[in-house]
């Protein structure tokens, strides 16, 4: 069975300087609060999700990273003694 596991949020942010239309860009900004790497094996997805939180508060990201690991359940066991 698969599952899925958060690596970060991101925060919508607006870039300094503007474009030749005289608007800011737009950006997504996030930093993961990790304390082991993230590895990624073969076969693992990543999405990326807006929240769902009906009165999010102004802080709270808007959207979520997250990685959907692979199935482990082969059916095949190995013996490495």
């Amino acid at each position: 069975m698969s599952s899925f596991e958060v690596i970060t949020g991101f925060w919508k942010r607006r870039s300094a300087t503007t474009n030749k239309g005289g608007q800011r860009e737009e950006y997504l900004y996030g930093k993961p609060n990790i304390t082991e790497p993230i590895t990624l094996y073969p076969g693992d997805e990543l999405y990326m999700f807006n929240t769902t939180a009906n009165n999010a508060a102004r802080s709270a990201p808007s959207m979520f990273l997250k990685v959907k690991r692979a199935s482990t359940e082969t059916g095949e066991e190995t013996d490495e003694s």
